[in-house]
């Protein structure tokens, strides 16, 4: 692809705009930091669209002591309590990845991080996007959201590509 955005979630959110084959740093270095963006609520999506902020979250609201990967697994089983709170952390990163698809229009975003390993994640993210963009009837096109190849290692593989070069 030549025109394509990383999303990395992790602790936080980062990635890379990649335009023509190039990576876009910008004029500040920020140049992929979606989660510095703000989300639902004006939250940054950091805070609210991981999934290690995801057991933080559901902890506090909920008297816990569980990972995001505990919260996604109890989600998957049905507890209503974890879907709620997954179903947020879909919300804020769908409407984050709807905004910059329309102000990059990249041709996908590829999802990198741990969670890009849990078919059942990117699913849920998609069929996020889906639901958002039902209400949007005049909109063109979908953002094309994969799971990085590497997963957990593409943001190191591409740490050291940008670094090479």
């Amino acid at each position: 692809m030549n025109n394509v955005l990383f999303v990395v979630i992790g602790t936080g959110v980062g990635g890379a705009v990649v335009i023509n084959r190039q990576i876009v740093h910008g004029s500040h270095l920020y140049g992929g930091e979606f989660g510095m963006m703000l989300a639902l609520e004006n939250q940054q999506l950091s805070k609210v669209g991981t999934a290690v902020h995801l057991g933080q979250n559901y902890n506090d609201k909920y008297d816990n002591n569980l990972s995001g990967r505990e919260v996604l697994e109890l989600a998957y089983k049905g507890d209503k309590n974890a879907m709620k709170e997954v179903q947020k952390m879909y919300d804020n990163l769908a409407h984050v990845i709807y905004n910059i698809q329309f102000g990059i229009d990249p041709e996908a975003i590829i999802i990198g991080g741990g969670v890009s390993a849990n078919t059942n994640f990117i699913k849920g993210l998609n069929q996020t996007l889906q639901n958002l963009m039902i209400n949007l009837r005049d909109i063109p096109i979908t953002p094309q959201v994969k799971a990085a190849e590497l997963h957990n290692d593409a943001n190191l593989v591409g740490a050291a590509y940008n670094f090479y070069n």
